[in-house]
This record gives C-alpha cells, structure tokens and sequence, in this order.
C-alpha cells in the first residue's frame, strides 16, 4: 500500500513550520520581516478564501496557507532571540545590574554557578531601567555566599560575555 501526502494533511502542516523555524533561523530573517511577511500573507489568504473558485485557485489558496505556516514558525524563532527583545538587558550599556537567583547554587572547585533573572540594570548616572532576561554566573567562592537561595535579590556588576559558539564540529552548541 502506498501512502500520499494528501492523507496526512496534519503532517504536511507540521513540516511547513518546521521548515520555517530552521530556515528563519539560518538565515537570520529579521521579526520585522517575518512579522510584516506573515501580515500579507494572512490578508492574501482571506482574499483567496473568498475567490475560490476552481481547482487552480484551491491549489493557490493550499500555498498560501504552507506559506502562512511557515512564517508562523519563523515568528516564533525570531521572537525568541534576545536581539529582537527591545527590553533585554544586553541592549543596555550598564554597570550593575539587579535580578532574582532563579536556580540554586552549585558548586565547583573554584566558584558557585547559578542563573539569575535580571530585572533592571543602573548606568553610570544612576539611572535605572527595567529589563528581562537571564544571566549565566559564577560567582567566586566565599563564605557568605553559599547561604543565597532560590528567590533571593542580588546587585551584581555587569560585566558579562556571550556565550560563544561550539570550536569543534558536532559539539553541542550551547548559543542556540
């Protein structure tokens, strides 16, 4: 027995967001891009809805609707990314920041690693904005603070680095 494409419509839907959410990532389409892609395509699709008429123009409306799905995939990669989130605390240029221990503490030989919500970062004229995003730390050893915990408010100095990219090939890549 011999299957077609046609019987599984659900699947064909789940292939074009896929497709969308790998492409968009790869070639780095800016949200603007997709967000305005997908807004045209969304009113192609209600226009075509209403002139369907024949088997070619099913076959238009079909693409249209692949084509909207696969924008949506790449809407939701795009959103994700920390460039394209106006309030991240990376886009400011910051001393200190202030955010909330948001998983416990472990320990290694030399320091304590943890991830913290940053929720505001102060400049050098003390103004204060408010942000989102989470920070990877490791906080040198010392007694005092092994006691933090989960939930606790912390006033650090930014100094921090993106993550980089993997050296080797097949490694993990820990910056997607």
């Amino acid at each position: 027995m011999q299957y077609k494409l046609s019987y599984l419509p659900l699947l064909k839907i789940v292939l074009s967001l896929i497709a969308g959410i790998l492409l968009i990532d790869i070639f780095s389409i800016p949200f603007t891009v997709s967000l305005v892609a997908t807004i045209l395509l969304m009113i192609f699709l209600l226009i075509s809805h209403f002139t369907i008429s024949n088997s070619t123009t099913k076959i238009i409306n079909s693409i249209i609707i692949y084509s909207l799905v696969f924008m949506v995939g790449g809407l939701m990669i795009t959103n994700k990314k920390y460039n394209n989130q106006k309030n991240h605390f990376s886009n400011y240029n910051a001393l200190f920041a202030k955010g909330i221990i948001i998983k416990p503490l472990e320990e290694k030989d030399k320091s304590f690693k943890t991830v913290i919500s940053v929720e505001q970062v102060i400049d050098s004229i003390n103004t204060i904005k408010h942000t989102s995003g989470n920070l990877l730390v490791y906080i040198k050893k010392d007694s005092m603070l092994s006691t933090l915990e989960i939930g606790d408010e912390v006033l650090f100095q930014l100094n921090y680095k993106p993550v980089e990219g993997p050296k080797n090939i097949g490694q993990f890549n820990y910056k997607h």
